[in-house]
């Protein structure tokens, strides 16, 4: 009686980078056989398709397992996974206070609420769209929640959002900011 042995696949899988969650699919099929064996490989993992590409909107903000599974012509299998990280897209959102009368000194605060659903650190650019603005009162801010004196008119103040990564950006405006 002979013995037949089958050879299992041995397996190499490239790092994956990091990708936007605002970001197109990426190819994510970086799985290798190393020992010459013949047969099929395939990839899963949330947002990933069997040809290995990998859909960061569809997969969501997080860290994910990516799996590359390969089995022989005689039927060995094995897998290797890596994981990827998608970064959230921000959601720019701010307040301002109710339209009406501007204190004595004309100072109107604004509130930041824009959020991270993975809790990144954010950058801030606001442009208060004063065209009155100037050296001792300019038309843009990076801080978090920042204050512009402002005469009577009507303004639109636009807040962009930027994450640490830098790869992620959002835009709220509010229109008619009237005081």
């Amino acid at each position: 009686m002979a013995l037949i042995f089958k050879v299992k696949p041995a397996l190499a899988f490239g790092v994956l980078d990091s990708v936007c969650q605002s970001a197109a699919a990426v190819s994510v099929a970086k799985g290798s056989v190393t020992n010459g064996v013949t047969g099929t490989g395939t990839y899963k993992g949330p947002g990933t398709s069997a040809a290995g590409q990998f859909d960061p909107a569809a997969a969501g903000p997080g860290l994910h397992t990516v799996w590359y599974v390969f089995t022989t012509a005689d039927g060995c299998s094995d897998s290797l996974s890596r994981t990827i990280r998608v970064w959230a897209r921000p959601t720019a959102a701010f307040t301002i206070p109710s339209a009406g009368c501007l204190p004595p000194n004309g100072r109107v605060a604004f509130t930041n609420t824009s959020t991270s659903a993975d809790n990144q650190a954010m950058t801030w650019l606001w442009d208060f769209g004063d065209p009155n603005a100037g050296t001792g009162n300019p038309n843009t801010s990076t801080l978090r929640d920042p204050q512009h004196d402002y005469r009577e008119g009507t303004f639109n103040v636009k807040l962009t959002v930027t994450t640490a990564n830098g790869c992620a950006k959002d835009t709220t405006v509010q229109a008619k900011f009237a005081l």
